[in-house]
């Protein structure tokens, strides 16, 4: 120890220390470089693999999130199976085959046999698969399947009312005229009853028929056929069938029916301008004639609706 004391007191001694401080330093300098650069090698390598994966994940990503079983409600009952790997199985209306995804839509390629497209819909919170081709859809359960269905069919009753509705008020509203060969006819329709009349020189004659409709067969030009029963009232002792056509043109309604059902005359006619479509009956007009407002002891707004069945 006295010798390396000695050492550094000494002009060489000291030249000496300085010399090994550097290179020291300049070792430790090194190591942490090497420590450092290595680390960011690392991280970029693993940053690449990273995207690597990613990028496969993309590509295979839809194919698992529409994977499953995919129920329709086509007349067939096809149910439309996707599996992850790609490929589909279809219990009817195609043939199997394999499936990709493009811009919203599921391409299903059959084998050999060209492809379909089905369209991503989002309906009520819920992913569905639509074939625009052939206006069908594809549902991921059975219980959704089953709540579509029970609401379109909810929507086929409420348009088939208020398409009948049309119907009645058509029927119910107004007088239906003819004019024939000096003869005057002149036909209401009410809730219960026919009235008829009939004009010739002067002179009248009316009949009363009770009736009621048993059925209303809608057709899609324009035109209903109604089938009733009708009872004259002091000559028929009972119900008696029959049927009756209304039409529409553009400027008015024609009821055409087989000679007698009508006693007097098979053709009658009414503008279309004396008829107000409603949807349940009743007309604006009878709507604010019905309601009365009113305030109660507590100060509350009171609305009453009534409406009169004659």
């Amino acid at each position: 120890m006295d010798i390396i004391k000695n050492l550094l007191e000494t002009r060489s001694g000291k030249i000496i220390a300085a010399i090994t401080g550097s290179s020291i330093i300049v070792i430790i300098i090194f190591i942490v470089s090497i420590v450092i650069f290595s680390n960011v090698e690392d991280d970029e390598e693993s940053q690449g693999e990273l995207e690597e994966v990613i990028e496969l994940d993309d590509t295979i990503a839809g194919e698992i999130l529409y994977s499953g079983v995919w129920y329709s409600n086509r007349p067939d009952q096809a149910v439309l199976t996707l599996s992850k790997d790609g490929s589909y199985t279809s219990t009817a209306w195609i043939f199997n085959g394999h499936f990709l995804i493009e811009d919203k839509q599921i391409i299903l390629e059959e084998s050999g046999r060209g492809t379909i497209m089905l369209e991503l819909h989002t309906i009520r919170g819920e992913t569905v698969l639509y074939d625009p081709e052939n206006g069908y859809y594809f549902y991921s359960s059975q219980e959704q399947l089953e709540n579509a269905i029970s609401i379109q069919q909810g929507f086929n009753v409420l348009e088939a009312d208020v398409e009948e509705q049309k119907w009645l008020d058509i029927l119910k509203q107004g007088v239906w005229t003819y004019a024939n060969d000096g003869f005057q006819y002149s036909m209401t329709f009410s809730d219960y009853y026919i009235e008829i009349e009939s004009i010739f020189e002067e002179e009248l004659s009316k009949a009363t028929f009770e009736y009621y409709i048993e059925a209303i067969d809608i057709h899609e030009d324009h035109a209903v056929d109604i089938s009733f029963r009708r009872k004259r009232q002091e000559v028929e002792k009972v119900f008696l069938p029959a049927i009756f056509r209304i039409r529409e043109t553009d400027t008015k309604y024609v009821i055409t029916a087989q000679v007698g059902t009508f006693i007097w005359n098979n053709t009658f006619e009414k503008p279309i301008t004396e008829v107000e479509l409603t949807q349940n009956g009743v007309t604006e007009a009878q709507r604010s004639e019905l309601q009365s407002i009113s305030i109660d002891e507590d100060g509350n707004r009171v609305i009453v609706r009534e409406r009169v069945i004659e």
